[in-house]
């Protein structure tokens, strides 16, 4: 019976123009993005986008109507906008300020680079004020390495730094990590309030998935 707020804070870092299926995970996170805010504009809602990196690079606080929803598809999928470094920390203090009291807050992003603990605290802020809910977005090699035992070389989004490995060697290791890290930043969400948190990899359709967990989000708050 009142207008609802939905936000969505995208990842906009280099690491988002990463992939190895049909969809890089920037174009994966645009058709997710833009199908939901179509549903919230559709349901006379408003919907806003922030876009990040290190610094904010889009920001379109919640608004209804066409233009709104243009405005948050062009963005979406120009991908000049990204690149550069992550920071999480920043984006999370800036709109737990701006957002009103209750918004439906996304976070969208591969959480690849995340570094100390002030994202943390910052989340914890939120998750108080903001309903919050992380979209972690995964290529199929951010999780699994191949297993041919061949060298190939390994470069640095953010600089010249180039390295030879042999996928094969290390593949238990990477796995291994790359689960304990996703395993940690979902028990990160439920420890700072109970946030939601969704792990879709680019391989699959995201629709399914989105709609188990708000069907499990309404018979815990019903």
């Amino acid at each position: 019976e009142r207008s609802l707020n939905v936000f969505f804070l995208v990842d906009a870092s280099s690491t988002m123009l990463f992939g190895t299926r049909d969809k890089i995970k920037a174009q994966y996170v645009a058709e997710l993005v833009a199908s939901m805010s179509f549903a919230v504009i559709r349901s006379s809602d408003c919907v806003g986008l922030g876009m990040f990196n290190k610094n904010l690079v889009r920001n379109f606080l919640p608004a209804s109507g066409e233009k709104q929803y243009y405005n948050i598809l062009s963005n979406l999928v120009d991908l000049n906008l990204y690149g550069n470094g992550f920071d999480l920390a920043k984006p999370l203090k800036y709109y737990t300020g701006v957002l009103p009291r209750g918004s439906l807050f996304f976070i969208v992003s591969d959480f690849i680079g995340l570094k100390g603990d002030e994202w943390i605290k910052n989340l914890r802020v939120a998750c108080k004020k903001l309903d919050v809910i992380g979209i972690m977005i995964r290529d199929v090699r951010d999780r699994q390495l191949p297993d041919e035992y061949s060298e190939i070389v390994l470069e640095s989004p953010e600089d010249d730094r180039k390295k030879i490995v042999n996928p094969a060697a290390i593949k238990h290791a990477y796995e291994s990590y790359v689960k304990r890290e996703e395993e940690r930043i979902a028990e990160i969400f439920s420890e700072c309030g109970g946030g939601e948190f969704l792990l879709l990899v680019t391989d699959t359709d995201f629709v399914h998935p989105l709609i188990k967990m708000f069907k499990r989000r309404t018979s815990k708050y019903r």
